[in-house]
């Protein structure tokens, strides 16, 4: 009888844990499968007075906000460092900035229903 029982409770605690883990599986694949934001006429660069923009468009992202992040250290995390929301016609940005030596930065746009959290690398600020 009791051998019956012991083989009921495993039987009842891995159909549990199948159930609890099995949506988590199902939400990371639905996830990975939403494609990134699609971002066109991305550019970077320095402007004539020494400071530094990117700029673009965002089609899939109109007339919400995009972040720029820096990473001061090498290592670091990136840390949000200015803000900008894009045009509602057709999700233009235009970031100027500057900032210290050695300063990496990056443009983060955030996930939607419909499209991934979307990263693009800028670059590094070095010395000459």
């Amino acid at each position: 009888m009791s051998r019956v029982l012991t083989g009921l409770v495993a039987v009842v605690s891995a159909l549990l844990l199948a159930l609890t883990v099995a949506p988590t599986s199902v939400q990371a694949q639905e996830a990975q499968a939403k494609p990134e934001h699609e971002i066109r006429k991305f550019k970077a660069g320095e402007t004539s007075n020494g400071k530094f923009f990117a700029k673009g468009k965002v089609v899939t992202y109109q007339g919400k906000v995009v972040k720029l992040q820096r990473q001061t250290n090498g290592n670091g995390a990136f840390k949000s460092f200015t803000k900008q929301r894009t045009s509602k016609k057709d999700g233009q940005f235009r970031f100027v900035f500057d900032g210290p030596l050695n300063s990496c930065y990056r443009l983060l746009i955030p996930k939607t229903k419909k499209n991934a959290i979307t990263k693009r690398e800028i670059g590094c600020i070095v010395p000459d």
